[in-house]
Parts: C-alpha cells; sequence; structure tokens
C-alpha cells in the first residue's frame, strides 16, 4: 500500500515562503 500524503496550499505556501527567506529572495518572486 502506498501511503499518500496531501500538502495544504497553507502548507506550501509556508515551506516556499521559509526556503525563499533563507536564501534572501522575496517569497513573491516563488510563488507558483
Amino acid at each position: 500500500m502506498k501511503q499518500k500524503i496531501w500538502y495544504t496550499y497553507d502548507d506550501i505556501h509556508r515551506v516556499i515562503k521559509a526556503l525563499a527567506e533563507k536564501s534572501g529572495t522575496p517569497a513573491s518572486n516563488t510563488m507558483p
């Protein structure tokens, strides 16, 4: 059985924002 992990948009946004801030890039530039 494969385990499926569902990410909400909120979770994804939080991760993207954290990565963007860590790399010194404005979060808006990395938004899909």
